[in-house]
């Protein structure tokens, strides 16, 4: 990959609907969050992170085995918007040569490495490229670094909503095949796709 960027996956979030951690459901032959570390180091191996919180010691155990930085928000109560602010945070205390980041979600198992490498092939140096689903924009989500800033603000649940509306002039805004845009939140979105 020529664009230097960080592929973070949120999976912080407390699965209020599901009654367990989504996290680690079981996926093929593994859990959605191994799933989506294989599709994270399938495009970007070696720079990677994930964003933990609820039931952090239950699903450290079975992240730590990969190659992929963990980091642990002890906020996630508080949003999405929490997770991706740490995770900022933690990318620009190690590198300072990256050009953006690409945010992806753990309950969104049919996005795959095609679309992700089709996002980063359409991202600019000075751009946001989003996920459209509907009428909405959200994630799998590229920020420029320009963004980082506005990024390291967040502490709410509704994520980067507001810098994508905000930032209409920087968008590219891709959609992917509607059959891969299922988000796994209750046991029968769970049930009617394994």
């Amino acid at each position: 990959m020529d664009k230097n960027l960080v592929t973070v996956i949120l999976a912080a979030g407390g699965s209020k609907r599901m009654n367990k951690p989504k996290q680690l459901l079981k996926w093929k032959e593994k859990t959605l969050i191994e799933n989506s570390i294989k599709i994270t180091e399938s495009i970007n191996r070696g720079n990677n992170m994930i964003v933990l919180g609820s039931k952090f010691n239950k699903i450290f155990k079975t992240v730590s085995k990969y190659n992929i930085r963990i980091i642990n928000n002890k906020k996630w109560k508080n949003g999405i918007g929490s997770s991706i602010s740490i995770a900022i945070k933690n990318i620009l205390n190690d590198n300072h040569k990256i050009d953006g980041v690409l945010f992806i979600l753990t309950d969104q198992p049919f996005i795959s490495k095609k679309y992700l490498e089709k996002m980063i092939n359409e991202f600019k140096k000075n751009k946001i490229v989003v996920t459209k689903y509907g009428k909405k924009n959200g994630i799998p989500a590229i920020f420029s670094k320009l963004f980082f800033n506005e990024l390291l603000e967040l502490n709410e649940d509704f994520g980067a909503k507001k810098i994508i509306n905000q930032n209409k002039k920087s968008l590219i805004i891709l959609q992917p095949d509607p059959n891969t845009l299922v988000d796994i939140d209750t046991p029968e979105d769970y049930n009617n796709f394994i």
